[in-house]
């Protein structure tokens, strides 16, 4: 009985190939629409594995699972998600032998950010100071480690709204405000 469809790259990667898959995500989420680039290497002398994977998008309204094709070593998607993602799972099922990294992409950061942190490095509190009066409403502040996780999330209250950051480890951490209109990131050290 033949099925129509070809198995020859999966033999010559998986079965006669060496090696496993090397996954690097880097992924962002401007407005409504999450940015994803996928780099591939691999750990032996196959020198691409093609394949689909699934990516879990979590955010507080809930999780979806998205399958993605891996083509080519350098992979870019754009998905439209009109939800806060806090973060992102690749292959949360294990179905791929393989190794991943996940990683929060951030936008070249512009002296045009309407927001500010004081102190810079802190040590117990910080306060976010926002530059126009206009994006305190509906405007949401998120702290991720360098590893892309969500940290700490709260809406922002006023033109300068406080942070209790005393439970964080020492190191650096990026502070992203997201508002309906735009969403600016930028960076502030824990000592």
């Amino acid at each position: 009985m033949t099925t129509g469809l070809s198995f020859a790259n999966f033999f010559t990667q998986w079965y006669y190939g060496q090696g496993y898959p090397l996954f690097d995500l880097t992924w962002n989420q401007v407005n409504d629409t999450i940015f994803i680039t996928s780099v591939q290497t691999a750990s032996s002398f196959t020198s691409l594995f093609k394949t689909p994977f699934d990516v879990r998008i979590i955010s507080l309204k809930g999780d979806i699972l998205v399958r993605l094709i891996q083509d080519s070593n350098q992979e870019k998607f754009k998905l439209y998600y009109p939800e806060t993602v806090d973060s992102i799972e690749f292959d949360p099922e294990n179905w791929l032998i393989q190794k991943s990294s996940i990683h929060l992409g951030i936008e070249e950061i512009s002296n045009s950010v309407s927001f500010i942190i004081i102190p810079n490095p802190a040590k117990d509190k910080i306060t976010v100071e926002v530059k126009q009066e206009t994006i305190v409403k509906n405007t949401l502040i998120s702290i991720y480690n360098i590893q892309g996780q969500l940290l700490l999330q709260q809406q922002l209250k006023a033109e300068k709204t406080e942070l209790d950051i005393s439970g964080l480890a020492k190191g650096v951490y990026l502070i992203k405000l997201k508002s309906f209109a735009k969403s600016e990131v930028s960076r502030f050290v824990k000592e």
